[in-house]
């Protein structure tokens, strides 16, 4: 069904594996690729939908889509100058990810941004302080006591 030369997957096949991406929903990804058409149970046919996830062409097809799909359909018109979308837009990423060394790496870039945050705040909190100096007199001045 509308096989391409040299390409394991169908046009509906990949549709519903974008779809199964948005919404994660495996079994009716599986049920609408294959066809409404299965007698298996709803616990066989979630298990034989996440084992047609696990092949091998459908496998490479997701690790090829995934980064595409969530990063177009979320960070259209968002202004990443802000800290706020940045880490937004990192913890989707760290859930996307199936990598753990990848996720583990955005975790840490979320937590330093978030301590940033913090020192932001702390910061403004110290620009409020006035600080006064008080003239030293030649009496009090420490260089002098010292002659």
């Amino acid at each position: 069904m509308n096989r391409q030369k040299d390409d394991p997957l169908t046009k509906l096949e990949k549709f519903c594996i974008d779809s199964y991406l948005i919404n994660k929903d495996a079994d009716f990804a599986y049920l609408t690729a294959k066809g409404n058409g299965s007698k298996a149970t709803e616990f066989n046919l979630h298990r034989i939908a996440l084992r047609w996830l696990r092949s091998k062409p459908v496998e490479e097809y997701l690790k090829a889509r995934r980064g595409q799909l969530i990063s177009t359909a979320d960070t259209d018109g968002k202004d990443f100058t802000k800290k706020e979308n940045v880490i937004g837009e990192l913890s989707r990423l760290a859930v996307a990810e199936t990598s753990p060394t990848k996720r583990a790496a955005i975790l840490m870039q979320i937590a330093d941004l978030q301590r940033l945050k913090q020192e932001d705040t702390a910061q403004k909190q110290e620009e409020r302080r006035v600080h006064y100096y008080l003239p030293l007199t030649c009496n009090r001045c420490a260089l002098r006591k010292k002659k």
